[in-house]
């Protein structure tokens, strides 16, 4: 359904406050004890404040489960209080929406000052995955500058994260994963007789990306295949 040229994100990589839950844990909930409730779909923090993933979340975690099996799934956040999401995220039980008997939860968390820091402590984890390998979903766009310098497909969230936004960042891994291909084709000075029909398929998986990514993708292809106009080969 997503994967368009047979290689899926490795690792992909979620920010926790306005990316998966709609609030700033460190200012919105009042701390420990946190205790499951509606049957783990939320957990409440000492005050009985609530909090929860937003609606599509679940479906997209089991979507990459069942997509993408090989693939890693972690947590980059910057909050100030990484114990109470790592309770929080130990409480809350992900239930897949097509398989109610069928639950998951994110444990494998980085906690940093630095979202660098998070891919680099991740990269090291995962000895053999590289960064081009990996998938990052977030809400700020300096934490998206940031780790794109790495390589990394970075996603920018502009409200919260649902089905469409993770469509669009698998469009925007499979472009990527084309331009590493091209790049590659340019740098060993290789012949390919079927670029336009590459091309052809990097433009299709330009078309759900952000006006932003698009123009850096095709800064990118324009650079080692120069052509007057991207819609020629559409």
């Amino acid at each position: 359904m997503f994967v368009q040229n047979g290689n899926s994100p490795q690792v992909v990589v979620f920010d926790l406050d306005y990316t998966l839950w709609h609030m700033w844990i460190d200012c919105h909930l009042s701390g420990p004890p946190f205790q499951s409730i509606n049957n783990g779909k939320k957990v409440a923090d000492c005050n009985g404040n609530p909090i929860a993933l937003y609606d599509d979340v679940s479906s997209i975690l089991h979507t990459i489960k069942r997509e993408f099996p090989d693939t890693h799934l972690a947590i980059a956040s910057r909050t100030s209080e990484p114990e109470w999401a790592m309770e929080i995220l130990e409480k809350l039980i992900i239930v897949d929406p097509l398989n109610p008997s069928k639950s998951t939860r994110l444990k494998d968390m980085n906690l940093q000052t630095d979202k660098q820091k998070h891919f680099k402590a991740i990269h090291k984890k995962l000895e053999n995955i590289s960064y081009t390998s990996m998938l990052f979903f977030d809400d700020e766009e300096r934490n998206i500058r940031s780790v794109s310098k790495l390589g990394v497909s970075c996603c920018l969230v502009t409200n919260r994260l649902d089905m469409a936004t993770f469509k669009r960042g698998i469009d925007l891994y499979n472009a990527n994963q084309y331009n590493f291909s091209l790049k590659k084709t340019a740098r060993d000075g290789v012949c390919v007789n079927n670029t336009p029909n590459l091309l052809f398929k990097v433009t299709r998986c330009l078309e759900n990306l952000s006006s932003g990514e698009n123009r850096a993708v095709n800064k990118i292809i324009h650079r080692y295949y120069p052509i007057t106009d991207m819609e020629c080969i559409r």
